[in-house]
């Protein structure tokens, strides 16, 4: 698990620093169609909330997609990160990490796990296969199903999420629904 946990951080550390992540309130549909144009430079990294979007990439396309949605009255909050995780500014670490995941014997889950990609609770040994590990360098992250999901297995769903910066505060706390949907763990989304 170290040495997985340790090789990610030292790959991702020694990616060039050229990028961002910006937190937008918006829906992501709207943040799809404003991505679009920039596929390759640009990308969503984390789905936090129905309204909760975090973009990552190239810093000035980054600067440019929410500069667009700023001056249609989206909130934005350029975030203070080292480099544009889950975005294509990762692609290349991925080959030198999968190497390493490789490398790594895995046995299959003792205890219930519940993904952070599709958020369905699993026993499978597949979900320790190793080229999933690379992949999540990359691929976006979808937060708040886990919460509903954790809440449907026995917990309350707390602690489950990222604490982040509130893009139309500015002050730290949870970044899903930034806490405004926390007491009542609403219908699944997305």
């Amino acid at each position: 698990g170290m040495k997985l946990v340790a090789a990610r951080g030292r790959l991702m550390g020694a990616l060039p620093q050229d990028g961002t992540m910006i937190s937008l309130l918006t829906d992501e549909a709207r943040v799809r169609q404003a991505v679009a144009p920039y596929q390759n430079t640009v990308s969503i990294a984390a789905v936090n909330g129905p309204e909760s979007i975090v973009i990552s990439g190239e810093r000035t396309a980054t600067q440019a997609v929410a500069a667009a949605l700023a001056a249609e009255g989206v909130k934005t909050r350029e975030l203070t990160v080292s480099h544009a995780f889950h975005s294509p500014l990762m692609e290349p670490m991925l080959n030198d990490f999968a190497q390493v995941a490789q490398s790594i014997t895995y046995h299959e889950p003792r205890i219930p796990i519940v993904s952070n990609l599709t958020g369905q609770l699993s026993t499978d040994p597949l979900s320790t296969v190793p080229r999933s590990y690379s992949s999540r360098c990359r691929q976006f992250l979808r937060r708040g199903f886990r919460r509903r999901r954790t809440a449907e297995i026995g917990g309350d769903g707390g602690g489950i999420g990222a604490t982040g910066i509130n893009a139309a505060t500015g002050t730290r706390g949870q970044v899903n629904g930034f806490g405004s949907r926390q007491a009542g763990i609403e219908a699944e989304w997305g």
